[in-house]
């Protein structure tokens, strides 16, 4: 957890660090939704400027546990994308996000992206079937692709899981 105490006395590396982090993740869920694809330069700059706001607003005990929660994502994730079921560039990500967050606020940013990813989910099907039923609202006519089969933009879940969350904890 990256706790301030009382003796740090300038908020605006963290404000800069929060900006930041936010901006990036909506920078992936622009490019995911628009491009189905998030460029790798987007996680990278996340994990990147982690160490960066680390060294600005001062080393946290904790600090090994961001890297084991953001570990044990990516090794979670590169299982995900091995059996089809997330993007690479979701899994670079998540991983990356995860490192802001320590394995003790894990939970809680996993829970937002997946009643994010819930959320989406639900809202394109609602969107297919609009589409199948009011052929005015297909731009290419009707389509015959099955819901099952139905791709998502992970990476617009992810960066509402973790924009929702940000406020509550605090960095």
């Amino acid at each position: 957890m990256l706790g301030f105490g009382p003796s740090f006395s300038a908020p605006w590396p963290v404000e800069i660090a929060e900006a930041a982090f936010v901006a990036l993740l909506g920078a992936a869920a622009v490019s995911d939704m628009w491009n189905r694809r998030i460029p790798n330069i987007i996680p990278l700059l996340l994990a990147a400027i982690f160490p960066i706001a680390l060294a600005a607003i001062g080393l946290p005990p904790d600090w090994l546990f961001h890297l084991l929660g953001a570990g044990v994502v990516l090794a979670l994730g590169v299982v995900l994308f091995h059996r089809g079921l997330l993007g690479g560039g979701d899994v670079k990500l998540i991983a990356a996000a995860t490192l802001w967050y320590g394995v003790d606020r894990l939970p809680i940013f996993l829970f937002a992206v997946s009643i994010a990813g819930g959320a989406l989910g639900l809202l394109t099907i609602i969107a297919k079937l609009a589409r199948n039923v009011i052929p005015s609202l297909a731009s290419r006519g009707t389509s015959s692709r099955p819901l099952r089969g139905m791709e998502l933009p992970y990476g617009v879940a992810i960066a509402a899981g973790g924009i929702l969350v940000r406020p509550l904890l605090g960095i």
